[in-house]
């Protein structure tokens, strides 16, 4: 599984390496092999055989409402360039791959730079890099606007949220920043409070959507009725729901006096996504959008994870670090087993220019339609 190897180079090099100056050429030769990575095992995602019948089977009329603008814009710009939906697919990767580097090097208050990279791959599931094209750009934005937030507090990062939003609408959800503060009460308040809201929205969804979709022709809408047809509107519970709850009394019991002020949003906004990710719990596919509540985790975790190998942490430091972690190694575990994709050993490794073929393209594409079909029926 070719995915592994950035991971683990990524892993070697913020458990070994001390010096943050000497790393500092590998983040882009790291942000290069992903993108190589994406370009040799594309067949093997999901969501690409969706866009695929967008942009390569159907006129642009009829997909300039399906997706969200700005998405919509610069694909379909590559896609009219190029004619050719995979080469249009990597050259989207590389501008994502691009901007992410871009926001990353210019953070001086990210400490370790390739730990928090580490971390912003392994929470997200890898789905984020091999599926969720849309959702990766709105996430790399929000990094943006998550690092405006926390270390200057400039309302500019709210324009950073729309524009994510214009590249995939659930990143809106980091709207809810804003009435993240300093103080630790009013954090606990209003996390406790908005979770609950959501909670009892996400138990009407179905008619919501139904509604909504009645009026507006919109895709999310109808892919909200096809995920409600999927899963059952309930309560579960899992590993990472008591990991949240260990990580919500953590932070309950953080004596604040003693974090920074960055360090207190930081902890704000994680004990926020610890909230939202057990109310989604309710509808497992929101889950997809905690790769915007999960930035402050790697956030954290780029400033504190060398803490763990000086044993300089503390004990609350200690359960947000292992529970970040943790949440990392189980999400990155969902990904590798998932039914919709190969097993680690089956991952294909395709040639670009049978890629970049539109009929071998179009052969892998019902190839990955009939299994995914068989699995998730109605998905293509």
């Amino acid at each position: 599984m070719p995915w592994l190897i950035p991971i683990l180079l990524l892993l070697t090099l913020s458990l070994f390496d001390k010096s943050t100056n000497k790393i500092k050429p590998l983040l882009p030769i790291t942000l290069s092999l992903l993108i190589l990575i994406y370009s040799i095992t594309f067949s093997n995602g999901v969501d690409w055989v969706n866009y695929h019948n967008a942009y390569q089977d159907q006129p642009i009329e009829s997909i300039s409402t399906r997706y969200e603008p700005l998405f919509h814009t610069l694909f379909q710009s590559f896609n009219l360039l190029l004619n050719n939906y995979y080469i249009s697919s990597v050259l989207y990767f590389l501008t994502c791959i691009a901007t992410l580097f871009l926001i990353i090097k210019s953070k001086k208050n990210i400490e370790h730079k390739l730990t928090f990279l580490l971390f912003m791959i392994c929470l997200s599931g890898l789905d984020l890099f091999i599926d969720q094209i849309r959702q990766l750009m709105a996430t790399i934005i929000i990094i943006q606007a998550t690092y405006t937030k926390v270390y200057t507090d400039k309302k500019s990062w709210i324009l950073y949220v729309l524009a994510a939003s214009a590249f995939h609408a659930s990143a809106i959800i980091a709207m809810l920043f804003l009435f993240i503060k300093d103080n630790k009460k009013t954090n606990i308040i209003f996390s406790t409070a908005i979770s609950l809201i959501i909670a009892i929205g996400l138990l009407n969804i179905e008619q919501i959507a139904a509604e909504l979709a009645s009026q507006l022709d919109v895709f999310i809408f109808s892919k909200v009725i096809y995920y409600t047809s999927q899963f059952d509107v309930k309560l579960r519970f899992g590993v990472v729901m008591a990991i949240d709850l260990i990580i919500i009394a953590t932070l309950v019991f953080t004596p604040s006096k003693k974090l920074t002020q960055p360090d207190r949003r930081i902890t704000g906004l994680i004990f926020l996504a610890s909230c939202l990710h057990i109310t989604f719990y309710l509808f497992p596919i929101l889950q997809r959008n905690m790769s915007y509540l999960y930035i402050p985790h790697a956030l954290y975790a780029a400033n504190h994870f060398k803490e763990l190998t000086s044993g300089k942490t503390t004990t609350w430091s200690l359960f947000l670090l292992t529970g970040t972690i943790a949440i990392s190694l189980i999400s990155l575990t969902n990904t590798l087993t998932g039914e919709l994709r190969p097993k680690i050993t089956e991952w294909n490794i395709d040639s670009p220019f049978d890629l970049s073929n539109k009929n071998k393209l179009l052969i892998l594409k019902e190839q990955r339609c009939n299994t995914t079909n068989r699995i998730s029926p109605g998905f293509c």
